[in-house]
């Protein structure tokens, strides 16, 4: 029972509760670029994943659907291998791959995936991010066009090859449409962090907390007994995806005001 409840503990790091809050966090207090190009890459993979388990079908252990590569492991591999390979820390290295490693395991002990399915999903990961890698060195102020085409054909190919688009689906392709849209009309979003004071940071993530929040709680108020398709349900991600980097620039936008406003009551 002890190893079960570790190994749940370490899954909850590939859910998306957790990695909401972890782009949210790290795009307001880390670092902008690694934190964008993580999100990007997380929300394209959760579109890669479907196709490519719809290509290799193998059948899940649990009987539903397909199992290879593992989603969980090639989400968690592609977000928190990108910021252990660009955040400069031994401690935050180390503690990525123990991290990934317990994710890894935990899936295996809970009977979801076997160990093929894990490697396959890590490899997986590994492709997608050196191909991104490779666009977003050559190709970099057309990347965020780049990545809704993509997704966008991803999509589409999901729906030809006759597989339903699911809750998952929709949710990682409008938070990603949401999250470039909002990046691409705030520049001030895109301000380094070591620019904001802590002041600007704490709104910002008050501002980004309480929207997500009050649109998801109004979503549930809306949907609530009313059998609406997924693609109008999950529109709320289109929301908290322009939510993370609109936040920063609401930020200042308040905050300034409010300083000059200090400024001329003490002169």
């Amino acid at each position: 029972m002890a190893m079960d409840e570790i190994a749940k503990l370490f899954l909850t790091f590939s859910h998306e509760t957790i990695l909401l809050s972890l782009i949210v966090l790290g795009y307001i207090w880390v670092d902008r670029s690694i934190f964008y190009h993580a999100t990007c890459l997380l929300l394209l993979s959760m579109l890669v994943n479907p196709l490519l388990k719809m290509m290799f079908q193998v059948p899940a252990r649990t009987g539903v659907g397909f199992s290879l590569p593992s989603g969980h492991m090639q989400q968690s591999a592609i977000f928190y291998g990108w910021l252990a390979y660009h955040i400069r820390s031994l401690s935050v290295r180390l503690a990525i791959v123990f991290l990934l490693i317990g994710i890894a395991w935990s899936l295996v002990n809970f009977g979801y995936h076997k160990p093929a399915d894990i490697i396959a999903g890590v490899l997986a990961a590994l492709v997608i991010a050196s191909l991104y890698g490779v666009v977003k060195n050559r190709y970099a102020k057309a990347l965020p066009l780049i990545c809704s085409a993509v997704a966008s054909l991803l999509m589409l190919c999901m729906h030809f090859q006759g597989h339903g688009l699911s809750n998952a689906n929709w949710l990682a392709y409008y938070a990603l449409l949401g999250f470039l849209l909002s990046v691409y009309i705030n520049p001030t979003s895109r301000v380094s962090v070591n620019k904001q004071t802590i002041g600007h940071k704490l709104l910002a993530t008050l501002i980004c907390f309480g929207s997500i929040f009050l649109v998801r709680y109004c979503f549930k108020i809306w949907i609530f007994g009313h059998h609406l398709p997924v693609f109008i349900v999950e529109s709320q991600w289109l929301a908290v995806g322009f939510m993370i980097p609109s936040s920063t620039s609401l930020s200042m936008l308040l905050c300034d005001p409010l300083k000059k406003h200090k400024k001329k009551i003490d002169t």
